[in-house]
């Protein structure tokens, strides 16, 4: 073999090989620890955002508990909820409810009609504030199961409306302070989309990566960023 092709054949063995390996071995790390700083700073904002998100949630339900305790272990605010019949009654249950919905939420306050009320406007059409509900349980909304099914407690359902459109909502089951294992009611919190929407979107996540809310039922009930 010619002098010149030794020496062209050694100086890519020994010179330009290892260059090119331990350029690939230095772009295969550095590659690798951006990803693990990426990764840890993700997940870092992620669980910030949980916290948040865990907050507003929080919040709903305590606001829930404060208006129950507000409204129904008191004997004549008790009497009222059940015994709404008259037109200045259901416009001052209305006035309560829009009061309490005043940080952008919409409370509705579904009650069984135990006493047979016979109320001086036709609620059945009504979407927010006071509704009576049927007794027979073939007429119930399906989310109502899931809420007697809660024992008071309060849960996140995804719900679909009558136009087919989806919406979050909080809802507890009203117990009987005299009877716990009785449901008088149900107490359902809307338009709170917004408020997890802005928790959910508070962290900017990399591209193709998304973030998913689910409830305890594993019902998506939010998501952003990229869905597939």
């Amino acid at each position: 073999m010619k002098l010149k092709y030794k020496v062209t054949l050694a100086f890519a063995l020994f010179i330009v090989g290892p260059f090119l390996v331990v350029g690939w071995l230095s772009a295969y790390t550095a590659s690798n620890s951006m990803k693990d700083e990426l990764g840890r700073t993700t997940l870092q904002l992620v669980k910030q955002n949980h916290v948040t998100i865990e907050k507003t949630m929080s919040s709903v339900n305590d606001k829930t508990i404060t208006f129950l305790d507000s409204h129904f272990f008191d004997p004549a605010s008790l009497s009222f909820w059940t015994n709404i019949e008259t037109l200045s009654e259901i416009r001052a249950a209305d006035e309560i409810l829009e009061r309490w919905s005043s940080d952008g939420t919409e409370y509705t306050l579904y009650m069984f009609n135990s006493e047979g009320r016979i109320p001086q406007l036709d609620l059945s059409n009504k979407n927010k504030g006071f509704i009576y509900l049927h007794e027979d349980s073939s007429e119930l909304p399906e989310w109502t199961d899931h809420a007697v099914k809660a024992g008071g407690a309060g849960t996140f359902r995804l719900i679909t409306n009558r136009d087919g459109t989806t919406e979050v909502r909080f809802m507890r089951s009203i117990l009987n302070t005299q009877r716990y294992e009785e449901t008088i009611g149900f107490l359902v919190v809307s338009n709170i989309r917004a408020l997890l929407s802005w928790d959910l979107v508070s962290v900017r996540l990399p591209a193709n990566a998304g973030s998913f809310l689910f409830n305890e039922l594993d019902e998506l009930i939010m998501n952003a960023g990229a869905t597939e």
